[in-house]
């Protein structure tokens, strides 16, 4: 199972980095210069999902197969305990 899910983040590690990579770039602009006057404070709103693509990018890569692995063992755990009770 860990090899599993090793190979696995290695084949998604590129499409998803690309992906947040490419709205990071190009939220930048809106994020770094503030136009006067505008009724909606598109910097705040830019430097928002500029924050939040970071952080569900490092939840995807790395805290999603951290608590698959640990829901995997704690149920094998449980098969194991539960075959023990019924011998």
């Amino acid at each position: 199972m860990r090899a599993a899910i090793v190979a696995a983040g290695a084949d998604r590690l590129r499409p998803v980095l690309m992906t947040a990579t490419t709205t990071v770039v190009g939220l930048l602009p809106m994020a770094i210069f503030k136009a006067e006057g505008e009724a909606i404070p598109y910097d705040t709103l830019a430097t928002v999902v500029i924050g939040g693509l970071a952080v569900s990018t490092a939840v995807t890569l790395l805290l999603v197969p951290v608590v698959y692995s640990l829901f995997a063992d704690l149920g094998q755990a449980m098969w194991r305990g539960a075959r023990a009770l019924l011998k």
